[in-house]
């Protein structure tokens, strides 16, 4: 026999309306900022000029900052999936940093500069240089070796300032690059020159590198593969690895 309703235990959870409010405000936020974000991303796809840079050349900023999910398989071996082979480029190099094992290899000398035949492409008055690769879509890893935590390591536009003096150079101090900045003392991601202090000890001798573009995503992966920090960001312009080295610092290309 079927019971009437009014035979039904029915279990009513008091508060229920207050308990969901909170979760329901937070989701009610995240959905506000996905679709300014989005309507950003349109935007600066829009607004492009004839030939096809944006007006004002920024990227969309990240809607969130912090750390996120990684969207491939875990461990080395996801991460190996998507190994590239990197050079540093000559070019770009400052007149401080001696190249090395074909390219591979950037060692800032406490001699002083070298004499360095100039090239519109090179940083004049910045300790850095750039990858000869780059990227514009697809994902791809890469890591480098650190002889001491005084470093940035990051990716940029072809747009950098290069031939200014300052800080508006480096990666992660404009709007055209993001970085991990390794230090004795504090481990930080800039972008916009702008500080994001990471929690962990900042002495990472290897550190890696993982690029999403299409996902929009920026990620650094500490000594065993400690995931470090995640930019997000709707990238617009092929991406360039960098690196800033400090004085008696070496960073190299790892092969495997």
């Amino acid at each position: 026999m079927v019971p009437s309703f009014s035979q039904l235990a029915v279990e009513v959870v008091p508060g229920l309306q207050e308990r969901l409010s909170d979760v329901t405000e937070v989701l009610s936020r995240i959905a506000k900022l996905v679709t300014e974000d989005l309507d950003k991303a349109v935007s600066a796809a829009v607004g492009q000029d004839k030939q096809g840079f944006p007006q004002d050349k920024r990227p969309v900023l990240a809607v969130v900052p912090s750390p996120a999910t990684p969207c491939h398989a875990g461990g080395k071996e996801g991460l190996n999936a998507y190994r590239c082979s990197l050079t540093f480029d000559p070019r770009t190099a400052n007149g401080h940093l001696l190249l090395s094992q074909e390219n591979r290899r950037a060692e800032h000398l406490t001699s002083g500069p070298r004499p360095v035949p100039s090239n519109e492409a090179r940083f004049d008055h910045t300790w850095q240089v750039l990858c000869f690769q780059g990227f514009s879509g697809g994902r791809h890893y890469w890591e480098l070796e650190v002889s001491k935590p005084w470093a940035y390591l990051g990716v940029t536009y072809e747009g950098i300032p290069r031939k200014e003096k300052g800080k508006c150079c480096m990666v992660g101090m404009n709007d055209l690059s993001w970085s991990l900045q390794l230090d004795e003392e504090q481990l930080s991601a800039w972008h916009g020159g702008h500080q994001e202090k990471l929690a962990g000890h900042p002495r990472h001798k290897r550190v890696g590198v993982l690029l999403d573009y299409e996902a929009g995503t920026l990620t650094f992966y500490g000594d065993g593969n400690a995931r470090l920090h995640a930019f997000h960001c709707a990238f617009t312009h092929k991406l360039f690895p960098a690196c800033w080295v400090g004085e008696g610092v070496s960073v190299s290309l790892c092969s495997t």
